[in-house]
Formats: structure tokens, sequence, C-alpha cells
């Protein structure tokens, strides 16, 4: 099932997706829970880019989603494999934290190159990302 980017909860909830739609992606933070995004399953499409998508690895609704894949270069295969996961753990009082982390093993021996300056725009981007959750689950409870 191929589906939009963050599917499950409404995209990506970073800077209103502004460098995400820079590069083309088409993203949008929704900001109700959309129905349709709910039932994700291993192996469904989460699509980063029209011309990209990653494949929901694990899901445990609830808990945690992971999803892998990697970006091709050149119309060739990607030079790294890539997780990005998303770990919900209850603490005292209430409290829910999310853990997100991504992981990246290069295939080819430059790939260090680009996967470096990604990282780094990442960390700003999922920052923000864990920020805005934070703000909409607050305000929720």
């Amino acid at each position: 099932m191929d589906r939009p980017a963050a599917a499950g909860t409404g995209r990506v909830y970073s800077y209103d997706d502004w460098l995400q739609n820079l590069a083309g992606c088409d993203m949008h933070s929704a900001v109700q829970i959309i129905a349709a995004w709910q039932d994700i399953k291993t192996g469904d499409e989460i699509r980063l880019h029209p011309d990209v998508a990653l494949v929901v690895a694990a899901v445990n609704p609830g808990q945690r989603l992971v999803i892998r894949g990697g970006i091709p270069v050149a119309n060739g295969p990607s030079p790294f494999d890539f997780t990005w996961s998303f770990v919900l753990r209850a603490q005292q009082d209430r409290v829910t934290r999310l853990i997100v982390r991504e992981r990246y093993a290069c295939t080819r021996p430059w790939a260090s190159l680009l996967v470096e300056p990604v990282q780094a725009i990442d960390f700003v981007m999922t920052r923000k990302m864990r920020r805005t959750i934070k703000n909409r689950a607050e305000r929720a409870a």
C-alpha cells in the first residue's frame, strides 16, 4: 500500500515541511489524526518524495514504527541502507517518551560523503519534529 510521508500520524511535523518541499517532496503536516493513515502494516510504503519510498520494516501500534530503505543515486541503487525508528516508552506519571533514531549502513565507500551532511540536516529536522509532536500531544492531553 502506498502511503504519504510519515503515514500513521500525519507527516513529519517539521518546519511546516518547507525544507522538504524545496526538494519536491510536497509535504504538509496534518493538524488532526487522519483515520485512513492509522492502519499501517509491515511492507507498506511511506513516500518521502514522489520518487522515493521507505518500507515499513516493523510496526507495533502504539509502541513502535520502523521504516527502512535508501535513496537511489543516479538511477542506481542506494549507496546506504537506512532505518528510521519511532518508539514510545511509557514513563511514570502518565508520561510517554518518544525515541527517534536513524541508522545508516554505507554500502559504498563514498557513501559517507553523502550521509554525513544528511545526518546534520536530519538532526535539526528531527529536533523540530519531536518538539511539534510533544506540543500537540500535550495540547490533546
